[in-house]
């Protein structure tokens, strides 16, 4: 290659380098903004997001009560615990939060989040913005929703930080165990009375179980009239036997008056939570003998 084509060469390349600079030079120079004093504001940025949860990341909807019942029209409320790291931009920062049932239509809740060291936020002035998030869905709702958070400095903002939450009905029957009921009752001719006891627990929390009763069955096969027999964790013992309340444990007082049939009677134990949800069932037999 000849030492003047070579020239030729480095003298274009020259001219590509000026021009590429200078067009870097022009872009930088219009994305800056003249103050009022005409000086040019080289530092103006937007915040950042850097990271951010919203806890629970799944709410079961059927491990909260409002009513005797749960029932598909429910109102419920939901409370979560949202947080965003920030690194700053000009000036004051901004977070808001903005929650979504579905993003093709208006959001169902917005609040803002704070980083002045107040409950639950941990610190102030960490750029650590904290909140708690609320709004209320109907229990028959279940899915996954979007939680938006934002962040905001003199004009400008973050890209948005999304984080899903889960919507689920996931109820789980309650259990029962442990009966306790004599096996044999001789009758005297006067009233007895007899004590029966269970253990009863609910997965979704003891506040889920709605009726622990049983049913009772004559010698005949017939069941009892009076059926069901509610059994108590009150802590009533004249009246039910039971001698703590909220332990777990139910009970009821059985009264046999005189004349009562001998034979055996089948007694059928259950519980049922406020979904209506049967646990599993306890048969125990008890021979009543003149």
């Amino acid at each position: 290659m000849s030492s003047l084509h070579l020239a030729s060469i480095l003298q274009f390349l020259q001219k590509a380098f000026v021009l590429a600079a200078g067009t870097g030079l022009l872009a930088l120079l219009m994305s800056c903004e003249p103050a009022s004093n005409g000086v040019i504001d080289y530092l103006h940025f937007p915040p950042a997001a850097v990271s951010g949860s919203v806890t629970p990341a799944t709410v079961n909807t059927d491990t909260i009560n409002v009513g005797p019942e749960r029932l598909p029209g429910d109102l419920l409320p939901i409370s979560l615990f949202a947080s965003m790291k920030v690194i700053p931009g000009d000036g004051p920062v901004n977070v808001r939060y903005t929650v979504y049932e579905d993003r093709s239509t208006s959001p169902i809740a917005e609040g803002v989040l704070s980083d002045n060291g107040a409950a639950p936020d941990v610190a102030a002035s960490d750029s650590t913005f904290s909140g708690i998030v609320q709004f209320q869905i109907l229990r028959s709702v279940v899915g996954t929703m979007t939680v938006d958070m934002v962040a905001e400095s003199g004009g400008l903002k973050s890209v948005a930080l999304l984080r899903t939450l889960t919507i689920v009905r996931a109820n789980e029957p309650p259990v029962i165990s442990n009966v306790q009921a004599p096996d044999t009752v001789t009758l005297s001719g006067e009233t007895q009375e007899i004590d029966v006891y269970l253990s009863a627990s609910d997965p979704d929390g003891p506040d889920d179980i709605r009726l622990v009763y049983f049913n009772s069955f004559l010698p005949s096969g017939a069941p009892s009239s009076q059926n069901p027999f509610q059994m108590y964790d009150d802590g009533n013992l004249p009246d039910h036997g039971d001698a703590s309340a909220n332990d777990g444990i139910y009970s009821l007082r059985i009264v046999l008056p005189p004349g009562t049939s001998s034979g055996t009677y089948r007694f059928e134990f259950h519980a049922r939570d406020r979904s209506n949800v049967e646990s599993n069932t306890i048969v125990h037999a008890i021979l009543v003998q003149p």
